[in-house]
C-alpha cells in the first residue's frame, strides 16, 4: 500500500500527532503527548500500524514504548523503515525480544509468505503477543518461541521490569524475590545447519551481545543476511558487557557495523 493510499490516522490520536514529516510527529508525541497518553487508555486499543494500516494492536496504556505507538502509529522510526523495506524483499525475521508484536506483525503484513520466529521470553507477554498475532491472522506464520535467546542452552534468571513496563526486563546473574526462570537457546541451536535468517533483530535489555555470541556458527556463515541490535549501557555494564564487545565480534565474523540511529545499530556481511 502506497503512503497516499493510506487510510487516515486514528482520530483518538491528537491532531499534531497526525501531520507533518515522522520524525517530527515522532517528536511531538514524546514531548507533548506522551506523559498524559495513559490517561486514555481507548487510545491502546485496536491500534493502527502507520507502515501497516491493516494491523491493529492492542498495547499497554502505562509503557512508554507502546505510548508512542499509540499515539504515532510506528516506534523507533530508523529501525521501523529498514525492517519494512528489507520485508518486501520476504523472508524469514527472527524477532528477539518479540514484546507484543510490533515488529513481526510489520514483517508479516507485508508479505503473505513471510515467515517469523518470534522469542519472548517474558511470562506476562507471551498472551499479548499471541493475542495481536490472532486478531491479524498471523499466527500460522508468526511461531511464538517462550525462549530467552543468550549464549547458553539452559535455564537464565529473568528480571521481568516494572509492573507498568513491558520491554524493561532482561536477563541477570543474580536471582531475586522478584527474578524467574526462563529457558535460554543459543540461536545455533535453535536454527539448523541450512537456515538463512533475512532478518535478525535484537532488543532484550543490555544482552544482546550474548545473543550474537549464541549465533556464533550462524554469523560466522554469514546465514544472517541482516541484523540489528541495541545498546542498553546500564543494563550491560550490569552484566560485564563491553560497549564496542557486539560490533567486534561481528567485524572479526565478516560483517560491516553502521550506527542506525542513537543506541541502534545495523550490519551485513561484507561479502
Amino acid at each position: 500500500m502506497s503512503l497516499s493510499s493510506r487510510p487516515p490516522a486514528s482520530p483518538a490520536r491528537p491532531r499534531l500527532t497526525r501531520i507533518g514529516p515522522l520524525w517530527i510527529r515522532e517528536r511531538v508525541a514524546h514531548r507533548w503527548f506522551l506523559r498524559d497518553a495513559a490517561r486514555r487508555p481507548e487510545l491502546f486499543r485496536d491500534v493502527p500500524l502507520y507502515f501497516a494500516p491493516d494491523v491493529r494492536l492492542d498495547l499497554e496504556p502505562t509503557d512508554v514504548g507502546h505510548g508512542l505507538i499509540a499515539l504515532t502509529g510506528f516506534y523507533e522510526l530508523a529501525l521501523t523503515r529498514r525492517l519494512t523495506a528489507l520485508a518486501r524483499a520476504g523472508g524469514l525475521l527472527v524477532d528477539v525480544g518479540a514484546n507484543y508484536g510490533y515488529f513481526s506483525c510489520l514483517w508479516a503484513a507485508t508479505r503473505s509468505d513471510n515467515r517469523v520466529l518470534a522469542l519472548e521470553a517474558s511470562p506476562r507477554n507471551v498472551a499479548p503477543l499471541r493475542g495481536n498475532l490472532a486478531r491479524n491472522g498471523f499466527a500460522a506464520r508468526v511461531e511464538v518461541l517462550e525462549l530467552a535467546a543468550g549464549h547458553i542452552d539452559g535455564p537464565v534468571t529473568l528480571a521481568p521490569g516494572p509492573d507498568d513496563q513491558t520491554g524493561w526486563g532482561g536477563i541477570v546473574t543474580q536471582p531475586s524475590e522478584s527474578t524467574v526462570t526462563v529457558p535460554g537457546v543459543r540461536l545455533d541451536t535453535l536454527l539448523g545447519p541450512e537456515r538463512i535468517v533475512d532478518f535478525l533483530k535484537i532488543d532484550v535489555e543490555g544482552a544482546d551481545t550474548w545473543v550474537l555470541h549464541g549465533a556464533d556458527r550462524l554469523l560466522s556463515e554469514h546465514r544472517v543476511r541482516h541484523l540489528c541490535f541495541e545498546h542498553n549501557r546500564t543494563r550491560m555494564a550490569q552484566l560485564g558487557i563491553g560497549e564496542r564487545d557486539a560490533a567486534e565480534w561481528l567485524r572479526d565474523r565478516g560483517y560491516r557495523v553502521e550506527q542506525m540511529a542513537r543506541d541502534e545499530w545495523y550490519a551485513t556481511p561484507e561479502s
